[in-house]
């Protein structure tokens, strides 16, 4: 029996070279304005699984995993929002889309603001979910705790094959050499 056709809320996932770092994307869905998705600190395209697999069924969804996260390897160039946004505007641009909308979290959420201060004719609409503005307004625990957060944790993390749920990340979708 032959294997049945993939639906549009199939993922197809892919790697594209991006100001010197290799954004890893995951790809979903068909039409519309795409979504980029973009994950919070230690997070991972699948972070969206449910939400992208959802929207897919009536617009194409990308997820994006940023330098140093997932499966995006880290380059020598230190993190920043600023970068991150050039890197974002990059994706969309090298995956020949006109504009997108972008849903970012949390740190995710800085590299999207970023994105479209710094390319706004590459961003239509954007989220900003659980964005700090100021530090001064977290618990003294948290600051710590963010004080102490850096490539070292990052690298712990990825040893460990951390997710945001504490879980494994979910099976690896199809290839795509876009």
């Amino acid at each position: 029996m032959p294997a049945a056709p993939p639906t549009t809320t199939d993922a197809v996932e892919g790697h594209t070279r991006v100001n010197g770092v290799e954004l890893y994307w995951e790809s979903r869905g068909a039409g519309g304005t795409p979504l980029i998705l973009v994950h919070g600190g230690f997070g991972l395209a699948s972070s969206f699984a449910s939400l992208a697999e959802r929207w897919a069924t009536s617009r194409r969804v990308i997820a994006v995993e940023l330098q140093g996260h997932g499966h995006t390897p880290d380059i020598q160039r230190p993190f920043s929002y600023h970068a991150f946004g050039d890197d974002l505007a990059g994706l969309i641009e090298a995956l020949g889309l006109e504009q997108a909308d972008v849903l970012g979290y949390s740190l995710g959420a800085g590299a999207s603001l970023r994105c479209a201060l710094q390319h706004p004719g590459r961003v239509r609409r954007l989220v900003l979910v659980s964005f700090p503005c100021r530090s001064e307004g977290w618990f003294p625990e948290v600051r710590a705790g963010m004080a102490q957060v850096g490539r070292d944790g990052l690298r712990s993390c990825v040893s460990r094959r951390c997710t945001p749920a504490g879980g494994r990340s979910r099976p690896t979708p199809r290839r795509s050499r876009r």
